[in-house]
């Protein structure tokens, strides 16, 4: 008995010991467990710091590389300028040292320095912006074909925050043929234009040695086809398209139609007596290449699927006028679902991507990654030609924000989809027209005009077309040569400085 009580005990002895044991096991796992929880905690942090710290490292080299860029622009812009004061300074102390009498001088420039030659007048066009170029095409050529008219492209730098690749614009006349000078070699006191055309409003996107008072004080005359067809809404921007210096100075304004030339009286300081009625210059382009809807033939192996051309504006920050932040992942979506009958046609306004990287922190999407998505799907085409007349020529319908393209658009007798962004400035008062057309804010109506694009159906078409002789006034083709012409007979007649107030003949006069 005495023997297994002791046994009792000593097991009893052991059961403790090894109770203890496994509690102390039982700790060593606890503070194991927790040692690695830290240990992952501890990595998590470290891994969560050095991605914050990469991140802001590759944020600072951005900045640091769009400062250096920056610094180089100016580096290059103030050099040339540099250069060219230079070689002012030179020509000027050669006219001192071979000036003439005062007497010869005075004979010479009786009428100033534009009267210098009776010759043919010299008409320069001071180009910047391919996409712009529709705007002066036919008047360019027509100018080319006039026995009065010496023509000449001088390229100036367009210099904008949203510009892009400055080298677009020469090879755009470059691989055309268009013969022309860079501002480089170019000397507004020895070329003497008696006229310059404009390609924008705006004297800060040109060199401050062109713009509008200098060219002024040289005697020069100023003609401006607005680049655009002016229906965005907004103060700033009736300002911008109406009343600003070269507006108000210019020899002669061209426009679309005497609506627009009310809206010059309206809202230009100076008026409207030097605004000209001759219809717009871009629609001569228009119809020479885009056949009307019913006219239009598929090529030969063409797909037959309709096409929808889409050009979103490029004020894409809250308040412009571009609907894409709100509309573009549904559109490419539903285009990347292999729609039936149907393929998109991207393109987007030309400074569309420049805008785009400014606001890059409160935009949804990168370029780089649109531009990937953009090339992803066998149904969306990405379009960034500067000639948007194949794209007008093949789609079969368009859907854009407010914009030139609502005008544009127009001859080609197809359907017209109004994209409204009600958080923006909307339409000025000369866009009624818009009432006529198709309009959307959200997807959901997109989503019902390309079922009525697919179906072939257009019921708005009538009333829509019926607005074309008060919109556009003439659609004849013939808008440049009338300008061209005019610019001979007024020079044959001494180049009074302010137009009449008669307008060039519409299509119902001529005929």
């Amino acid at each position: 008995m005495k023997r297994f009580l002791a046994n009792l005990r000593n097991r009893a002895t052991l059961a403790d010991a090894m109770l203890a044991e496994l509690h102390g096991v039982r700790q060593f796992q606890a503070e194991f467990a927790a040692l690695q929880q830290q240990s992952s905690e501890n990595e998590d942090g470290v891994r969560a710091e050095a991605a914050r710290q990469r991140g802001a490292l590759l944020s600072e080299v951005a900045e640091q590389r769009a400062l250096l860029d920056a610094l180089l622009k100016a580096q290059e812009l103030a050099l040339a300028r540099l250069d060219a004061v230079n070689g002012k300074l030179v020509r000027m102390e050669r006219s001192i040292a071979s000036a003439p009498s005062p007497a010869s001088a005075g004979a010479l420039t009786a009428d100033g320095p534009h009267r210098a030659h009776r010759g043919a007048i010299r008409v320069h066009f001071f180009f910047q912006l391919p996409e712009v170029w529709t705007t002066w095409e036919s008047v360019w050529r027509a100018c080319t074909q006039s026995p009065s008219i010496e023509t000449t492209i001088v390229l100036l730098p367009f210099m904008h925050a949203s510009a892009g690749d400055a080298s677009r614009a020469r090879r755009f006349l470059a691989e055309r043929g268009l013969p022309f000078v860079h501002l480089s070699a170019y000397r507004l006191e020895e070329e003497q234009p008696d006229l310059v055309f404009l390609q924008n409003p705006y004297d800060s996107t040109r060199p401050p040695e062109l713009a509008v008072d200098r060219l002024v004080d040289q005697g020069v005359r100023i003609a401006y086809i607005p680049y655009g067809l002016d229906v965005g809404g907004g103060q700033d921007n009736l300002r911008w398209q109406y009343d600003l210096e070269v507006q108000r100075s210019a020899w002669r304004v061209f426009v679309r139609s005497e609506d627009h030339r009310r809206m010059y009286g309206l809202h230009c300081q100076s008026g409207n007596r030097n605004v000209m009625v001759t219809g717009h210059p871009k629609i001569d382009n228009i119809v020479a290449r885009c056949l009307p809807a019913e006219a239009r033939r598929q090529r030969p192996g063409q797909d037959e699927r309709k096409r929808i051309l889409w050009c979103p504006h490029f004020t894409v920050e809250k308040g412009g006028w571009a609907t894409f932040m709100a509309l573009y992942d549904s559109i490419l979506s539903f285009f990347e679902r292999e729609p039936s009958d149907l393929c998109l046609i991207v393109r987007p306004h030309p400074l569309f991507f420049g805008r785009l990287n400014e606001v890059a922190a409160q935009a949804p999407v990168t370029e780089a990654q649109l531009r990937q998505r953009l090339g992803q799907s066998p149904w969306i085409v990405f379009d960034e030609t500067e000639d948007y007349s194949a794209a007008f020529q093949s789609s079969d319908a368009l859907m854009t924000d407010a914009g030139s393209f609502l005008l544009e658009y127009l001859p080609t007798e197809k359907p017209i989809l109004y994209l409204h962004n009600p958080d923006g400035p909307g339409l000025n008062e000369s866009a009624g027209f818009v009432d006529a057309y198709y309009r959307a804010s959200d997807f959901s109506a997109v989503r019902d005009f390309f079922e009525m694009v697919r179906k072939g159906d257009d019921p708005g078409r009538e009333e829509r077309l019926s607005l074309i002789p008060s919109l556009l006034h003439r659609t004849d083709g013939t808008v440049g040569a009338q300008i061209a012409n005019h610019i001979a007979q007024e020079w044959a007649q001494g180049l009074p400085v302010l137009a009449s107030h008669a307008s060039a003949p519409s299509n119902k006069d001529r005929e």
